[in-house]
């Protein structure tokens, strides 16, 4: 009875259970800070590498039958990359650890797939979507901590996505066009002019490859001289604007108004 009674007033050890406790406690936080670092580290090189991969294959998407080619060629080429933490090289090589695919819009939302607007057209894609390949990250704090809890084991797998676009635009050009003749030339018509005339016999123009632009495309720059305008007036303005930038087309493509237009752009 007295031994019971000497062990049951026995504090020897009991500091253990709050070493215990504190042990895990301690394994946590070093998860957070060590380990979730390790991590967060991994994902911003990752993702560094996933934009200039996807910027510099972009850029070669200018709506040439080559452009693909040659933004496959730009991803896997142009870019290098490093990663400290995840498993596997740290080397990063374009051709070798991204995935590159190409659309030809983006959804409305940013969380919605972009698979309904990838194309393999050339002249229809405008932005170049890049997918890191993923790389697990070694956590052994937050492999402790979780064998010691028992909870389950943290997701380690890091990877990146971006996209990109280019698009090239002329600015405070005048809003006219016409297609060139066939075969022609212009170093060979240095200081040359070309003559448009009519059908003949005073006929009025009719609609073709040639006229105006259609300025309701374009950007107008709202603090230039042609903002707020519209119609007719608006290309009035594009056309006879100086001295600041008026508006920007798209050289992927513009929108063509008939040859024969009506109104006070007749007056010119």
């Amino acid at each position: 009875m007295q031994s019971a009674n000497t062990f049951h007033r026995n504090e020897d050890g009991g500091i253990l259970i709050f070493v215990a406790f504190s042990l895990a406690v301690m394994l946590g936080f070093v998860a957070i800070v060590f380990d979730m670092g390790r991590m967060a580290t991994t994902q911003t090189e990752l993702q560094s590498f996933a934009d200039n991969v996807a910027l510099a294959a972009a850029g070669e998407l200018d709506g040439g039958n080559d452009a693909i080619t040659r933004a496959n060629l730009a991803a896997a080429n142009l870019v290098t990359g490093s990663q400290t933490f995840g498993e596997g090289t740290s080397a990063l090589a374009g051709n070798v650890d991204a995935t590159v695919v190409y659309l030809s819009d983006l959804p409305a939302s940013d969380t919605a797939s972009t698979a309904p607007f990838q194309t393999t057209d050339p002249e229809e894609a405008i932005y170049a979507h890049v997918t890191i390949t993923p790389r697990d990250v070694n956590l052994p704090f937050a492999d402790a901590f979780t064998a010691l809890t028992g909870n389950a084991a943290i997701n380690n797998t890091v990877g990146a996505e971006a996209v990109a676009g280019f698009t090239r635009y002329a600015c405070d050009i005048t809003p006219l066009m016409f297609c060139v003749p066939p075969n022609f030339s212009a170093d060979a018509n240095i200081g040359s002019t070309i003559l448009l005339r009519s059908g003949g016999n005073g006929a009025a123009w009719g609609p073709g490859d040639f006229g105006f632009l259609d300025v309701t495309g374009a950007k107008i720059d709202p603090d230039g001289p042609c903002a707020g305008l519209n119609g007719s007036q608006l290309t009035a303005c594009a056309i006879a604007a100086s001295g600041n930038i008026s508006a920007c087309f798209a050289q992927r493509g513009v929108d063509l108004e008939p040859g024969q237009k009506v109104g006070i752009e007749n007056s010119i």
